[in-house]
């Protein structure tokens, strides 16, 4: 970041330091621990795990014996890459960090974003779920009480591609016009898929798949389910008494066509957003399968808090300044 004159400056690393400190003191009082994960993350196994992430973002490092690293484009992997292979039962964790992922921005160059965030490691995944969702509203609320805060479950979707069995190609293709809300690109892309019509009907549908719980649970019931599905319409109901009861229905949107960056979310998903920043302040969810793909299948749930993003709705609301 640039600034025009050095109390510019300053000021700028007078409010960062206040809002690092009251992110540590938020997630100590919750129970967490602080980590340090490393920088380097091995490019192959990253990559592996991470199928959506363009290889091209990857920020690349040359080993000295030849083989390539990358710089870090995400945490949470390299924080289950260091536990679950020494995991024992019983174990529970509640870890927090507050450190930097690495982006490559083509010809702006490479990107450093600051980020914060939880992991909450082998507790039940009902009471971890509600532990994380509640921290997660209260750092939206403490900063700004007018937020939107969109849940939806990734097994909703899971199941619905199962059920079609489409290759991979068409899968991920599919899964892209999702993840931009691009609905033109998806029903032009749907009249040549290879699917019966109640399925391009449902796809074609599914953009509109938001709402309150009530809206969404009467909207997918009015195409096919199966269990998978039907089992995250039970969850997101189970979600929606629980910010009933914090007083949070009003700010909550619930949303069955939701699709993440990272590939690794199972179940769970949400994201939190302040009306002046264009993207999320808070993103995080369920990854158990992450975990098993590291050698041992823990319950884990957890969520990042865009630092950047963050303090410049702070800032602009002019909350830090003096």
């Amino acid at each position: 970041m640039d600034f025009l004159t050095i109390n510019d400056e300053l000021a700028f690393l007078k409010s960062k330091n206040k809002l690092k400190k009251e992110l540590q003191e938020l997630f100590s009082q919750a129970g967490f621990l602080e980590v340090e994960p490393s920088f380097i993350e091995d490019y192959d196994r990253f990559a592996e795990v991470n199928k959506r992430v363009k290889l091209k973002s990857m920020v690349k490092v040359l080993n000295g014996n030849g083989t390539i690293s990358i710089l870090r484009p995400d945490i949470t992997s390299v924080i289950i890459k260091n536990y679950i292979p020494k995991w024992e039962v019983g174990t529970k964790l509640k870890l927090f960090y507050q450190s930097t992922v690495f982006e490559n921005n083509g010809s702006s160059g490479i990107n450093e974003w600051k980020q914060a965030g939880v992991e909450y490691l082998g507790e039940d995944s009902q009471v971890a779920d509600q532990s994380i969702l509640k921290l997660a509203l209260s750092i939206l609320n403490t900063y700004n009480t007018t937020f939107l805060f969109e849940i939806g479950n990734s097994k909703y979707l899971n199941g619905l591609f199962k059920e079609l069995a489409l290759t991979p190609t068409s899968e991920k293709k599919v899964k892209e016009f999702i993840y931009h809300k691009d609905e033109f690109g998806l029903k032009k892309y749907l009249k040549d898929l290879e699917i019966n019509e109640k399925s391009k009907g449902l796809l074609s549908d599914l953009l509109s798949f938001q709402g309150t719980i009530e809206e969404v649970c009467e909207k997918s019931h009015s195409y096919f389910m199966n269990g998978e599905m039907e089992e995250a319409i039970s969850e997101l109901k189970d979600i929606a008494i629980l910010l009933r009861g914090l007083g949070y229905s009003r700010k909550t949107v619930f949303d069955l066509a939701m699709v993440t960056t990272f590939d690794y979310y199972e179940g769970l998903i949400f994201k939190g957003y302040y009306p002046t920043i264009y993207q999320p302040i808070i993103s995080g969810g369920r990854y158990d399968s992450l975990t098993e793909k590291y050698g041992k299948r823990v319950s884990a749930v957890g969520f990042k808090v865009d630092f950047s993003s963050l303090l410049a709705a702070i800032n602009r609301e002019g909350e830090y300044s003096e």
